[in-house]
């Protein structure tokens, strides 16, 4: 684990990279059927036949649980866990297939904090990127992040 990290501790134009996961045809199948049973998702044969995908893809919403398992699993620090408030301007750009390598890059796009409050806003924009470096999934999330100094002096405090 990294050191943790408070909303004074990150900057506007920070970014970061994952590492990578590659999805099974039996993961992509076990997560549609639980999640996304359309047959695209679950059909290999139905799945071929598809005027627009043309074989098995994986449930977009599959996609968005890999993504953030990923940056779980980079560990960026935010002291509280991962704490969303919200996405913004979720796309999905390509469709993924199973044995696609997946991994995201994420970039700070603003930090706001307003003074006496426990925490803070991190706003990123997330990119998940293939084994080909193109876009499957874009989107903008807002987390809460702690402020170490109003913490601080809340436990001088007490």
């Amino acid at each position: 684990m990294t050191t943790l990290r408070y909303i004074e501790d990150f900057a506007a134009g920070e970014t970061f990279e994952t590492g990578s996961h590659t999805p099974t045809e039996e993961e992509a199948l076990a997560f549609a059927r639980a999640h996304d049973p359309q047959s695209f998702h679950v059909d290999p044969a139905e799945a071929r036949r598809h005027p627009i995908f043309q074989g098995l893809t994986l449930s977009g919403f599959h996609t968005i649980a890999i993504t953030h398992r990923l940056i779980f699993e980079r560990d960026i620090g935010h002291a509280w866990g991962l704490i969303g408030k919200g996405l913004d301007g979720l796309r999905w750009r390509r469709p993924v297939r199973p044995g696609d390598t997946l991994r995201v890059r994420g970039c700070v796009v603003a930090v706001a904090h307003e003074p006496g409050q426990p925490a803070g806003t991190l706003d990123v924009e997330i990119e998940t990127l293939n084994q080909r470096d193109e876009a499957v999934m874009t989107f903008a999330v807002s987390t809460l992040v702690p402020s170490r100094i109003v913490l601080a002096r809340k436990r001088n405090a007490a």
